[in-house]
């Protein structure tokens, strides 16, 4: 049982791995070198890319990919593969492999000494994929640190570059940085002003567009704080089934124990001669427990209202009615 036990959670971890692996894209194109001769039975293919990536290939009709020269040039790195061809290689597909990355599928449909060229690039990157794609990853990855402003600069750049693809999504990114801006801004103001409650919806709705936004996750713990520490005015009376004040009635701050039942926590005071209380009561204590021995406890629900008047009828609990009872019980013997 432990055996397998392990079992699971090796193949667990393994495809958590699997999901987490990055992929790369490739795209043909002339890398301008120059092919050495080959065979009338053979065929070129070259793979560029970025020097900071290490590549190894198999063929999905070739025991081994022959990799006949590498070249190093201007922070690029360059593969020349060889292979056979003719009618029994049809249908053939190079996998280019890479540490961290799935593994990239590359068909090569090639004739007698035939080049093909290959870019193979991680489109997540900054280095070696083109000026619209650096600029646009180096803008996402100041997005996630919140750095709006030093994002739109990367953006607006990436947007003027000519290998800018036709259905870009920058524009919608722009327009999510300015809400994001404005909405900070409203944020920062209604928290200035000890709007609470305001300037947490606003930071939220920050986190709605950018969810890495660390500086209004952050405040909306403030806010929570901030508002749960402000006192509102409670008042009021505390009376009995037929109106009459009862004195020394506990007041307490409650707790939700189970669904909708309540139980009192901490004493917050106790009622005058005539019944009548006034409290300064948190903003987080959003129940109030109102209790006397002889009487059961009751529970009532406090408003957001800076000022609330709260008037409360305490009914006698089972056991003091009975021992009421009896106690007239007693008297007409008497």
């Amino acid at each position: 049982m432990k055996f397998l036990k392990l079992i699971s959670l090796f193949l667990c971890l393994s495809s958590q791995a699997v999901l987490a692996q990055k992929s790369m894209n490739y795209e043909a194109k002339d890398v301008g070198l120059a092919i050495p001769r080959v065979e009338n039975d053979e065929a070129v293919v070259i793979i560029c890319t970025p020097d900071i990536n290490s590549l190894s290939f198999e063929s999905t009709m070739d025991k081994t990919v022959e990799v006949y020269n590498t070249v190093q040039e201007s922070s690029f790195n360059y593969y020349f593969l060889k292979f056979v061809v003719g009618n029994l290689y049809r249908g053939r597909k190079l996998e280019v492999k890479v540490d961290g990355y799935d593994k990239t599928v590359i068909p090569i449909p090639l004739n007698a000494k035939e080049v093909l060229s290959f870019y193979v690039y991680d489109p997540d990157g900054s280095v070696g994929v083109g000026c619209y794609f650096q600029n646009r990853n180096e803008g996402n990855e100041l997005l996630t640190k919140s750095m709006y402003s030093e994002a739109k600069e990367k953006y607006a750049l990436a947007l003027e570059c000519s290998d800018k693809p036709a259905d870009s999504d920058l524009e919608k990114r722009l327009e999510d940085i300015d809400m994001c801006i404005f909405l900070r801004r409203k944020a920062d103001r209604a928290f200035g002003e000890s709007k609470y409650q305001q300037a947490e919806e606003f930071y939220k709705e920050v986190l709605a567009i950018n969810a890495n936004d660390a500086y209004c996750q952050g405040r909306i713990d403030d806010c929570e704080e901030a508002y749960g520490n402000i006192c509102r005015k409670v008042y009021g009376r505390v009376t009995d089934d037929d109106g009459d004040p009862i004195a020394h009635a506990e007041i307490k701050s409650a707790v939700e124990v189970k669904k909708n039942k309540y139980e009192g926590e901490k004493s917050l005071g106790y009622t005058d001669d005539n019944g009548r209380y006034e409290l300064l009561v948190r903003q987080e204590n959003e129940v109030l427990e109102f209790s006397k021995l002889t009487y059961r406890p009751v529970y009532h629900h406090v408003s957001n209202d800076s000022i609330v008047e709260l008037n409360v009828a305490l009914k006698l609990s089972k056991g003091a009615i009975g021992l009421g009872v009896g106690l007239k019980l007693l008297e007409t013997l008497e």
